[in-house]
């Protein structure tokens, strides 16, 4: 029943129809295997050492970036119009127009999420989601992180001594050198990656499907459970 739910985000209504109970004992079942699950999936989400990650680390892929401990992306998911207005302002997506939830993944060089947050509402910026997660405190000197060029952290990483590793931006050159160029192209297709990640986890329809009120204030949890189950699965790199 709760895999059901996670998987095809089934109704509740529709799961105690199969399996023969009532539709508040299959919100009370789901949520209360939610609560041990959440627990348990920071076992299968972890934090690579700074050793263990640069193992990991090929010519092929990853040249540049010799000292690779992770790469990150945001993503955000609908969620039903809170009904109280300072809810509705904090959940407010200017880039999806609409009421969102918003969330950190953070993934080693092999694929394997190792860090995803809790969810903030859609005005949260991707710069303040970085740096309320505590991901920053995992990260030690000599670190190199892979980002979108939306990450405007350098500052924050620098004073870690880890670098932040995005590329270049377009806007103010009409013309690049081609060393820069090159490099940007490397840097965007080294953290494809964690985008194939992301696309993993929102197989899970209940990542995607609009997230109800009643909800809300679970999907951290979701998240933590479903990036566990997503670990399990078959790798996006093979070593």
């Amino acid at each position: 029943m709760f895999l059901m739910k996670l998987r095809l985000n089934t109704p509740f209504q529709d799961l105690a129809y199969r399996f023969h109970v009532t539709p508040k004992t299959a919100r009370k079942t789901f949520h209360i295997w939610l609560q041990h699950l959440s627990q348990l999936a920071k076992g299968l989400v972890t934090f690579p050492t700074q050793e263990v990650a640069r193992s990991w680390l090929t010519d092929k892929d990853y040249g540049l970036f010799p000292r690779l401990r992770c790469i990150i992306d945001c993503s955000e998911v609908v969620v039903a119009r809170p009904t109280n207005l300072e809810t509705q302002q904090q959940a407010w997506s200017n880039y999806k127009q609409r009421c969102t939830l918003k969330y950190l993944v953070c993934v080693n060089p092999l694929g394997a999420v190792c860090f995803v947050s809790q969810a903030y509402g859609g005005r949260t910026s991707d710069k303040q989601i970085v740096l309320k997660s505590g991901l920053l405190d995992l990260l030690v000197s000599g670190d190199q992180v892979l980002a979108d060029r939306g990450f405007l952290l350098h500052e924050e990483f620098f004073a870690k001594d880890v670098q932040l590793i995005t590329p270049s931006s377009t806007k103010r050159m009409k013309q690049q050198p081609q060393e820069l160029v090159c490099r940007s192209r490397r840097i965007s297709s080294s953290r494809i990656i964690v985008e194939r990640a992301i696309g993993h986890i929102k197989k899970w329809r209940i990542i995607t499907d609009t997230v109800p009120h009643f909800l809300r204030k679970d999907y951290s949890n979701i998240l933590a459970v479903v990036a566990g189950l997503t670990n399990m699965m078959q790798p996006l790199v093979n070593v």
